[in-house]
């Protein structure tokens, strides 16, 4: 089966907590009626990820006409465990696998809250052009990066 990947604009200011209510939205998502729900986005790998970054640029979604939060969330986080990142289908993000991290990131910065930042971002400020970004998960609205399965397809490529 092969994921659609669906791209949505930052969320309303007053829609917090912002990244629970960004997997909830994603966990509504389908491509049919009663078709397997979708999850925060899994980049797990260069192509899904470049594939994701380059729809947002070729579209001009990285823009503040459709971001002025600077980022979109994807399925990668640390809230459970500081420093052990999970993806959204519960699989770890072992450290030597395929990331895209901003230099000197993730960095969990405490400066706005005490407990860091906990979710990830693709990250469009300062010229990073979709790196990723540890991010506050109820500091800024973002846009979302939905995965949507298509159970009408059978590759990832299609």
């Amino acid at each position: 089966m092969c994921m659609v990947y669906e791209v949505y604009c930052q969320q309303p200011d007053g829609d917090r907590p912002y990244n629970l209510k960004a997997r909830q939205f994603c966990r509504q998502r389908s491509i049919e009626p009663q078709g397997p729900k979708g999850q925060l986005a899994i980049l797990r790998n260069s192509e899904i990820n470049d594939k994701v970054r380059w729809y947002i640029i070729d579209n001009g979604l990285d823009q503040p006409n459709c971001i002025t939060k600077y980022g979109f969330w994807i399925g990668l986080s640390d809230r459970v465990q500081e420093g052990e990142y999970v993806w959204s289908d519960g699989v770890s993000a072992h450290p030597g696998n395929f990331s895209f991290y901003a230099p000197g990131e993730p960095n969990n910065n405490p400066k706005k809250h005490g407990d860091g930042q906990d979710c990830t971002q693709l990250w469009f400020r300062f010229g990073h052009d979709g790196k990723w970004d540890d991010e506050y998960c109820n500091q800024r609205p973002k846009g979302i990066v939905c995965e949507v399965p298509d159970p009408c397809c059978n590759s990832e490529d299609a």
